[in-house]
């Protein structure tokens, strides 16, 4: 069963605004216990996602650079380009583009390119694992099979 990045995903990631602070960034991700937020062009439903600011991000741009994180923006530290798929996109599709563009996380978009979710490669992982266990379970049930359908040999 090919699973889309629609079963896959976060529906509720955790967002901010460009113009936000990195201390801002930082404090949401402790808040929700989670390791990056999903920057938006304004939180108004059906906002853009612009990138995705991760805690490696605060620690190689803000911390090892001793910059301020009162000053700098969430907009400031994230890449020009966002890297993202399609809701309908496959896990295989993601993994490519994952393997592809050197990141670990991908937005998800909805049909009208707003955001629908973020998929972590640990969601992809699981699904992966899932699939082969199934199929380490094919060499036992084949000899199942033929012992029911050889009795005796």
């Amino acid at each position: 069963m090919e699973f889309t990045l629609s079963r896959l995903l976060h529906r509720q990631p955790v967002t901010l605004e460009r113009e936000a602070s990195a201390i801002a960034a930082a404090q949401l991700m402790r808040q929700h216990h989670v390791g990056a937020v999903v920057v938006v062009e304004s939180k108004q439903p059906g906002a853009k996602p612009v990138g995705i600011l991760t805690d490696r991000d605060l620690v190689v741009e803000i911390l090892a650079q001793e910059a301020d994180p009162q000053i700098v923006s969430a907009g400031d530290l994230i890449g020009e380009r966002l890297i993202s798929l399609p809701a309908g996109a496959s896990a295989f599709e993601a993994i490519v583009t994952m393997r592809h563009e050197g990141v670990r996380r991908l937005v998800v978009l909805d049909e009208h390119g707003g955001l629908a979710g973020l998929v972590g490669m640990d969601d992809l992982l699981a699904v992966v694992s899932a699939e082969l266990l199934t199929l380490a379970r094919v060499v036992p049930a084949e000899i199942g099979a033929e012992k029911r359908r050889r009795p005796g040999v």
